[in-house]
């Protein structure tokens, strides 16, 4: 079992919602390719565009640029998410691992209850102590 989470932060690195949700039995990679499926569904319902999509995930980010193998057991969900990459007018990009440590959370606590998709508008105990970390992580890697 395992479960997906991610963020929604301004330009400055602040917290605006988090989600996350369920899975059943999946590879590492396939939940961080849910997360940003998830996310882009969330960014067409609030009609939003030019999001930047953040990943630690160089396999995700590599996925999502250049389109699955043929025999990618997820290749559905890639090819949805680059359907909505184009349709919102998304990018994606790679961070390190320090800037990511909220989703992270999230994807924790999406794997410890039932629900398929919780939105939360504030951060949930666990996270905040996070939130200014990822904020100083996500700064050192601009430098």
């Amino acid at each position: 079992e395992g479960g997906f989470g991610g963020v929604f932060r301004d330009e400055d690195g602040s917290w605006l919602c988090g989600f996350f949700g369920k899975l059943d039995s999946c590879y590492s990679l396939e939940a961080k390719m849910w997360s940003i499926y998830r996310g882009l569904t969330m960014v067409l319902e609030k009609g939003l565009h030019a999001v930047i999509i953040e990943t630690d995930s160089t396999l995700a980010e590599e996925l999502l640029n250049k389109g699955p193998p043929s025999n990618c057991p997820f290749r559905s969900i890639v090819e949805d998410s680059r359907h909505l990459i184009c349709r919102c007018n998304c990018s994606i990009q790679h961070i390190l691992r320090e800037g990511n440590k909220c989703a992270v959370l999230l994807a924790n606590m999406g794997a410890d209850q039932l629900e398929p998709l919780v939105v939360v508008d504030e951060p949930p105990i666990v996270v905040r102590s996070q939130i200014v970390a990822d904020m100083v992580g996500m700064a050192y890697q601009r430098i």
